[in-house]
């Protein structure tokens, strides 16, 4: 309390400063910094209970996995022909990744001795990623947001090519 007063009365701009642990400054009155506390400890409190329960009603609703990319690209021809259009037959790919390697990958994954389907995925999405920014073409079947007018490369402040 002492050092309170002696703040106050040395550096008034000093005691004008929120505290982090309160939120209020040195020069507030006791009332409002049990006030400030009090709400703290409520808002901690509650955001634990609020947590636990919103974690048993997410649990008590979802299944164990949202979305089972292995099993889908397994089970639908469309995606599995979309996958193998943009990774296995465009002669113009990246040049990043082995073509016999993500083949020998992808008929694995489709025969299920391997669970392939994160790997493919992410080289799906750097080779969209370098197709769209360092290639700048787009798929003609694919519409993306890319092609918007807020995301041209004008605006994004890339030079046109």
């Amino acid at each position: 309390m002492l050092q309170k007063h002696a703040i106050g009365l040395l550096t008034p701009a000093l005691a004008e400063i929120p505290w982090e642990r309160s939120g209020v400054p040195l020069n507030a009155s006791r009332l409002q910094t049990d006030l400030a506390v009090g709400r703290k400890y409520v808002r901690e409190q509650s955001y634990e209970f609020l947590e636990h329960r919103c974690k048993i009603s997410i649990k008590s609703l979802r299944p164990d996995k949202l979305l089972d990319l292995d099993e889908m690209l397994r089970s639908a021809p469309v995606l599995q022909e979309y996958l193998r259009s943009q990774l296995l037959d465009q002669p113009q790919l990246s040049g990043i990744f082995d073509r016999p390697t993500l083949r020998t990958l992808f008929e694995r994954h489709l025969s299920r001795a391997g669970n392939h389907a994160d790997l493919l995925g992410r080289v799906l999405t750097v080779e969209t990623w370098h197709r769209l920014f360092v290639r700048n073409t787009v798929a003609q079947d694919v519409p993306l947001a890319a092609e918007s007018e807020c995301a041209s490369p004008a605006v994004a402040g890339m030079p046109l090519a």
